[in-house]
């Protein structure tokens, strides 16, 4: 049997800590995502909203709200505009970006976006992920309204 000494104590006592303020955030990131979804269907008016990619200066994510998320059904926010689209092409290397409807970000929902953080991008489907590497690559887009 092996007895803790009283720096092996507090270091487990830190290590808890450790674990309950992650287990804390990692709740606190569900309840942002929940919101964030809620809010943004709410806006768009589309139930069917599961994914967001997210460019913001330099910074490019994507935000799903499925442990799976494969990009499908999903909005393109470009610092405070939301984008509803359906299809991208390239053109003489830009992007050519078929959408239907433009909305304004609230900055509550902007700063959400900000420190959430990425999803999982190995679940994309190769039409979005091929679209996702084109939005981290920088590649410039132009808007064509459907």
């Amino acid at each position: 049997m092996y007895f803790y000494g009283e720096r092996e104590m507090e270091m487990k006592e830190k290590l808890n800590e450790i674990i309950e303020y992650f287990k804390k955030m990692e709740r606190k990131n569900d309840g942002d995502i929940e919101y964030l979804f809620k809010e943004l269907i709410e806006i768009t008016n589309d139930c069917k909203v599961r994914s967001v990619f997210f460019v913001d200066n330099d910074n490019v994510k994507y935000i799903t709200n499925e442990p799976k998320g494969d990009g499908f059904r999903n909005l393109l926010i470009i610092n405070n505009k939301i984008y509803s689209w359906s299809n991208y092409e390239i053109k003489d290397k830009n992007i050519m970006l078929q959408y239907d409807n433009e909305y304004n970000l609230p900055n509550e929902l902007l700063e959400i976006l900000r420190k959430l953080p990425e999803s999982d991008i190995i679940y994309l489907r190769d039409y979005y992920l091929r679209f996702y590497c084109l939005l981290k690559n920088h590649y410039p887009i132009n808007f064509v309204r459907d």
